[in-house]
């Protein structure tokens, strides 16, 4: 049971922010994306599976690879993101996490080079999204037409009553995981390092 105590409720979001900053393994860019108590626990991003490995140099073809692996992580979770505003605590890890990895991989290379294979990815996940017509607006629509986009899109899941919510789970293929959904804008950073933090859903 939380006590009410002022101190108390410090030292418990001290030991959540203690979590967030340091994850039980570390690698060059989870800082500050640790599991929170049980949620926010992602293998690939503070798990076991987050490891470095030493010993072994990838080529430039597989640096590249990579780069498109992530780059297609985090624009289906952002699609997904922007459809519904609302992201799962897992994804919001595993988004910022994808988003370092292919800029630390952006560092390596020519603009060109990098620019090309995630034009490749957002070609490539068109063919899996095309029949919708937000993903022509998620990738090239201003932000006035983002925001149409997003009411229209609450309007037919929810009618005139937005209280009145369906999971998106139950309407859509993007975006790995929906659980603990919260709801801030796409393109949301945390407070340091481009990261984000957890909130409750607004």
């Amino acid at each position: 049971m939380f006590s009410n105590n002022v101190d108390d409720s410090g030292s418990i979001l001290a030991r959540l922010k203690e979590q967030w900053d340091h994850p039980a393994v570390r690698n060059a860019d989870n800082i500050g994306l640790g599991a929170a108590g049980s949620a926010g626990h992602v293998d690939e991003v503070n798990g076991d599976g987050a490891a470095e490995i030493s010993g072994f140099v990838p080529t430039r073809d597989e640096l590249l690879i990579l780069a498109k692996h992530w780059a297609a992580v985090a624009l289906d979770i952002e699609y997904f993101w922007f459809l519904y505003e609302q992201v799962g605590s897992s994804d919001r890890r595993i988004e910022s996490f994808a988003r370092r990895r292919v800029s630390r991989i952006a560092a390596l290379f020519s603009d060109e080079a990098v620019t090309k294979a995630i034009t490749a990815v957002e070609e490539q996940l068109g063919k899996k999204f095309g029949s919708s017509k937000y993903w022509d607006i998620f990738l090239h629509g201003t932000p006035g037409e983002h925001k149409a986009a997003q009411e229209e899109i609450a309007r037919e899941m929810y009618g005139d009553d937005p209280k009145s919510k369906t999971s998106p789970a139950e309407v859509s293929g993007a975006g790995a995981n929906t659980a603990n959904a919260c709801s801030p804008s796409v393109g949301d950073t945390m407070a340091e390092g481009g990261q984000r933090e957890d909130g409750e859903a607004k």
